[in-house]
């Protein structure tokens, strides 16, 4: 009777043991907190721009004028996402390597599983980074989106992604990011749950053990 009962509670162990997929919080550009688009001159207050040798610059927003739609080839607003770039409008800035940095926070999810996916295009060229290593998935049009999806290389607390873009040229000229996170998941361990399945097993198993049954008849 113990073994057959034993045999039918490890399923339910099992079960407790996988994690469910808990929704993450990440932040597309040129939105708030609750992932409305931000006035048009906002700062970005998600992301962080570096721009080599290291000096770190504002990040404005904007939705109106060239080289946005409809004025520019720029990809226009679709009330998800926004245009970030160096400067307000015009985004004019000078050559070089601009470095936009986004965070995500793991704490409590289990890293191995977290999932993210989206899509981003970038003046010029550009290149993304998971906690300062290289994935892979470029962007190299303003006109239209590339797809990206994380599924790897993610460690416990806090991560950074980091969206690399260049800007071709020999003076100023525009240069700007746009990022759309579609999902963003990880699993949450139930320790919890785990821990009390493991205390009804140990209470089933003194219950239903023929050692506990001698001793209770001795007592008898």
């Amino acid at each position: 009777m113990f073994l057959r009962s034993l045999v039918l509670a490890l399923p339910l162990v099992a079960a407790a043991a996988m994690a469910q997929a808990a929704p993450l919080t990440v932040f597309s550009t040129g939105v708030d907190a609750s992932g409305t688009p931000l006035a048009d001159g906002a700062t970005d207050p998600h992301y962080t721009l570096f721009v080599s040798p290291g000096t770190q610059l504002d990040i404005r927003i904007a939705e109106t004028g060239y080289p946005l739609a409809p004025l520019g080839p720029y990809i226009g607003a679709d009330g998800a996402s926004a245009w970030i770039g160096p400067n307000q409008s015009t985004f004019l800035a000078a050559p070089g390597v601009y470095d936009y940095r986004t965070t995500i926070d793991l704490t409590g999810f289990d890293p191995a599983t977290a999932r993210l996916a989206g899509r981003w295009a970038s003046d010029d060229e550009g290149t993304i980074r998971l906690n300062g290593i290289a994935t892979g998935f470029a962007s190299e049009r303003f006109d239209t989106f590339s797809a990206f999806a994380l599924n790897s290389g993610f460690v416990a607390g806090l991560n950074t992604i980091d969206f690399i873009v260049g800007n071709i040229g020999d003076s100023p000229n525009p240069t700007a990011l746009r990022v759309q996170f579609t999902s963003a998941t990880a699993d949450v361990p139930e320790p919890t749950t785990l821990a009390l399945l493991g205390t009804g097993l140990v209470g089933l198993f003194w219950t239903r053990s023929p050692a506990a049954g001698r001793r209770r008849r001795r007592r008898a």
